[in-house]
């Protein structure tokens, strides 16, 4: 059976802070379980909690139960630097997180510094490998800057007499993204018509509509949430205004259609190859699905960051970091999203962003 602790703020301290029980081993999801991304945060927790139900299930490791902690940091980076703290005061031996960048950097710092392995299945920034402060940091997913140029390359393919926006919501990811296809664009010659911003506390959606449509654009990408890229469609569609519109990954989850409803149809989103459909993902699918979380989006990349720790932890026998940091290097691991390895920054041999598309209640892969 699956051990789930309890969820984790900076303003408490660990229950568990004291000596684990014995035949226990420690580890920790830890992302944005509440604010505006709790969304993803519920993505990376389900796709935790069903891969530790397995090992459980199977008899452990090394003869000791798992037990999983989840830790919210709310998508901030303070917040993220506490809880690390707290973790390590609680013998985790191994996190999956965090998702949204800045706090993986942050508390990249404290696991590096405390020799815990970190995965994380999201943390798209580049810093957060080139920059990282151990060996024992890892990111599975692909960078923002590599998503930011694709966007842009399927922006500048629009006909040259169309018009092309750039949208985002000032949040971390939102102007980060933006920031990346605005360079590549830059890098393409093909300077967008409109840049534009609005405020996640107010973003009056309406009005951004109506400045889009005044400029005449044909094609838009927008840096924002899922909720308010939904929003944002909802009211093209009212006012009889469709545009190409583009999201980021962000939009990966099956959640959206619920969010957007029939306007759902036709957005653009890159993302990595997606295997919710595939064989060798079927049971954890399954397994998520059961525990009443969704298998899109980040889930089964953090399924698979278990897989690898778990794997390696099975390799070598033992919870020893360095042994652990140089089998994770050096080695390639079969799993719920194919057989991938890390490169020597600690990053992901990304097998690359693709592009999906949503219809009406599933997306599909449309290029390349």
């Amino acid at each position: 059976m699956k051990r789930v602790g309890t969820l984790l703020t900076a303003g408490a301290m660990l229950a568990a802070a004291a000596a684990p029980a014995a035949a226990e081993i420690r580890i920790a999801v830890a992302g944005p379980m509440s604010g505006s991304l709790a969304l993803l945060g519920v993505q990376i927790r389900s796709g935790a909690e069903a891969a530790v139900a397995a090992i459980n299930e199977s008899g452990g490791l090394l003869g000791e139960e798992v037990v999983l902690e989840v830790a919210d940091d709310a998508c901030n980076a303070d917040r993220a630097e506490a809880l690390a703290n707290q973790l390590a005061g609680a013998d985790i031996v191994f996190v999956v997180g965090h998702l949204c960048s800045a706090p993986a950097i942050a508390a990249s710092q404290v696991y590096a510094a405390e020799e815990i392995i970190q995965i994380a299945p999201g943390a798209p920034d580049p810093r957060f490998t080139e920059e990282r402060p151990g060996p024992g940091v890892f990111r599975l997913f692909g960078r923002e800057d590599d998503q930011g140029r694709v966007i842009a390359e399927m922006l500048a393919e629009q006909p040259a007499d169309d018009f092309i926006a750039v949208i985002d919501d000032r949040s971390p990811y939102g102007s980060r993204l933006a920031d990346w296809v605005l360079d590549a664009l830059d890098d393409i010659g093909r300077g967008p018509d409109l840049v534009d911003s609005y405020s996640v506390a107010d973003p009056d959606i309406p009005g951004l509509v109506n400045r889009l449509r005044a400029a005449g654009i044909n094609a838009v990408f927008v840096g924002g949430t899922a909720e308010d890229v939904a929003a944002i469609r909802r009211a093209m569609v009212e006012a009889d205004y469709e545009p190409l519109l583009i999201g980021g990954d962000i939009l990966a989850d099956t959640v959206f259609p619920e969010l957007a409803g029939d306007a759902a149809t036709g957005i653009l989103f890159p993302y990595q190859p997606d295997f919710t459909d595939e064989p060798e993902a079927a049971d954890a699918v399954a397994a998520i699905a059961a525990g009443n979380g969704s298998p899109g989006g980040f889930a089964l990349y953090a399924y698979a960051a278990v897989e690898v720790w778990a794997e390696a932890v099975r390799q070598i026998g033992a919870l020893d970091y360095g042994d652990l940091v140089a089998t994770i290097s050096e080695g390639t691991f079969d799993t719920v999203v194919g057989t991938i390895g890390f490169n020597d920054i600690g990053g992901f041999s990304d097998i690359g962003w693709v592009w999906y598309r949503w219809g009406a209640s599933t997306f599909e892969r449309v290029a390349p």
